[in-house]
């Protein structure tokens, strides 16, 4: 903000609605500007959202945001993880089916809108567990 104000703790969220106000603001928006408005989604729930905001399609899609759902980050560290190809290849074939149906869904709400991806470019470290009890578990897990 603005203000100058530090909060200390959590603060409650609240969900933002397309009002007049905005509505309004957009119409002048759409009256000046000579390019289109895209935004970042990487998944369709805030696919959905961006649409339902006015954008006119997707800039980028990081696929690999896809996978950070805890039924989808075990494949990923697999894969991450995998001692050889074999292996490698297991745990893609668990990622595929998550990757297609969220392909399909975003693509049924772009309703032929634009979409750029990003097919796969994980940083590690946002995949992998940094607390050691973490660490150990998912070291269990991996054998």
């Amino acid at each position: 903000g603005s203000t100058g104000r530090v909060y200390l703790g959590e603060l409650a969220m609240t969900s933002v609605t397309v009002d007049d106000t905005y509505t309004t603001f957009m119409s002048w928006v759409d009256e000046a500007r000579d390019m289109l408005v895209r935004t970042n989604a990487d998944n369709p729930r805030d696919a959905q959202k961006a649409i339902d905001f006015g954008a006119e399609g997707i800039g980028l899609c990081r696929t690999e945001h896809m996978f950070f759902e805890e039924d989808r980050i075990t494949a990923v560290r697999e894969m991450i993880l995998a001692d050889g190809l074999d292996d490698r290849l297991k745990a893609l074939d668990k990622l595929l089916p998550f990757q297609c149906q969220d392909f399909y869904e975003i693509f049924k709400v772009l309703n032929g809108r634009a979409c750029t991806i990003r097919l796969l470019d994980p940083p590690l470290h946002e995949f992998l567990p940094h607390e050691e009890k973490a660490i150990k578990d998912l070291a269990e897990q991996m054998g």
